[in-house]
């Protein structure tokens, strides 16, 4: 086996590194000194990134690896496991790959590279992501080579072993796997697409908020700051470019969660929960279920959760508050209540009361969901047009001062130039997809 680093991995680094030094060359011919020394100190430090040394050939006799300063040829004998797992080092899980070394091996490795699993020192040595390699051709090409070493603690990569022995004792999923339940989404039809619109509706409504009390008066500050002097043009511009990147991800955080489980496909097995596919499973007697009430957590609007800690499941429809199906929450609560830890149990029994409640809950909505799918696509699109209003107060202001200037002047244009480009590819997506909506709704045969 040889791995690489996917190009991707490289190429947008790449593109940034190119863009900045572009930047301060051109900084640099209209009389900057302060900011172009800004820009390549930052291009400096994702220079690494780019250059990194990335080189791992597995085969019968070791592992040889290659990654930036950690260079060493490692024996089967000196690797006691191989441990794939999801681990979470900011806001996402990500999958990575750990060389767990036996006892005495000394391996010289690298700080940012040393990590722990089970307790046991080991090497973090790389995200699945990163690769340029297919992940089941990777588990099995690993399982083979590896023989019982290999520990694999995703189930959606479990799959793909090959040995029978090594798939039973790694994620004991039976093969084949027997299916008797129908993963299904929550809200369904009509009421999954208008919860989406008000998604939609209510991130753009946050949209508009940053705009005009972050970045409008960010933008006002810098030109008035700048006409009085270049430097503090410059700090005020490096503030509100940090405090608006910041903003826009708070904004993104707000709602993105909750679209995210909106487009879950869930069913309920025994004591787990089945989510968009059957190997992707939350275990009900974990012991850290939870039910939370609306409001518990922000951007969820009036839907109940089950969490698992971290919300895993809406239990309502954020627009109105509609629950699930009496049998689907019993369902989820019968599977709570097979749990010895009380705290489990004591999310059964909120689950139960969801029920009762669901019982005399109102029916779906109705509606046709092309038409409603069409105002979905709107209201995405209309982003562009926000976006739009953006990119055109950056340029404005760059403009009203390259020739005041000499340096807040022309980042601002460049800032905006850049903006612009994304722009464009982000407006043509769009419109793409609304008038694939269209055409799915006008060639849809009448019900």
């Amino acid at each position: 086996m040889q791995l690489r680093r996917s190009a991707s991995s490289r190429a947008i680094p790449a593109a940034f590194v190119v863009l900045m030094a572009g930047s301060a060359i051109y900084l640099v011919t209209v009389g900057g000194r302060i900011w172009p020394v800004v820009i390549l100190c930052l291009a400096a430090a994702i220079v690494p990134s780019v250059a990194r040394r990335f080189q791992v050939d597995i085969d019968h006799d070791g592992w040889s690896v290659r990654i930036g300063r950690f260079e060493r040829r490692l024996p089967w004998d000196e690797i006691a496991a191989v441990v794939i797992e999801n681990r979470q080092p900011g806001r996402h899980l990500v999958a990575k790959l750990f060389l767990v070394p036996v006892a005495g091996a000394g391996w010289d490795v690298p700080e940012r590279m040393r990590a722990s699993v089970d307790g046991r020192p080991a090497v973090d040595l790389f995200d699945l992501e990163e690769l340029h390699y297919d992940k089941d051709q990777l588990i099995r090409e690993l399982s083979d080579l590896t023989d019982d070493r290999l520990d694999v603690r995703i189930h959606s990569l479990a799959v793909p072993m090959l040995s029978p022995a090594a798939r039973a004792r790694l994620n004991a999923v039976p093969d084949p796997v027997v299916v008797d339940y129908a993963l299904r989404p929550f809200p369904e039809g009509v009421d999954s697409v208008r919860t989406l619109r008000w998604l939609n509706r209510r991130r753009f409504a946050l949209l508009a908020v940053w705009y005009l009390v972050g970045i409008l008066p960010a933008l006002v500050l810098t030109v008035v700051a700048a006409r009085a002097h270049e430097l503090l043009g410059v700090a005020v511009l490096a503030s509100g470019l940090a405090a608006g990147i910041w903003g826009y991800a708070q904004l993104v955080a707000v709602f993105a969660p909750c679209r995210y489980l909106v487009e879950h496909r869930t069913a309920v097995d025994g004591a787990e929960l089945v989510i968009n596919v059957p190997t992707n499973r939350e275990d009900l007697r974990s012991g850290n279920v939870t039910v939370l009430a609306p409001g518990t957590k922000r951007g969820y609007g009036k839907a109940w959760l089950l969490a698992n800690p971290h919300p895993v499941l809406l239990l309502g429809d954020p627009r109105t508050g509609r629950l699930r199906d009496y049998d689907f929450l019993r369902a989820l609560a019968d599977g709570a209540r097979s749990s010895p830890a009380e705290h489990d149990q004591a999310a059964a029994v909120q689950l139960d009361q969801l029920a009762e409640q669901a019982r005399s809950a109102e029916p779906p909505g109705t509606g046709h969901a092309a038409a409603a799918g069409l105002w979905v696509a709107l209201t995405a699109t209309g982003r562009a047009v926000a976006w739009f209003v953006v990119v055109c107060s950056i340029l404005a202001a760059g403009g009203s001062l390259v020739d005041d200037s000499p340096i807040v002047g022309p980042a601002l244009v460049i800032i905006g130039a850049v903006m612009g480009l994304i722009w464009i590819f982000y407006t043509l997506y769009r419109l793409g997809s609304l008038a694939a909506t269209v055409w799915r709704s006008v060639t849809r045969p009448a019900a």
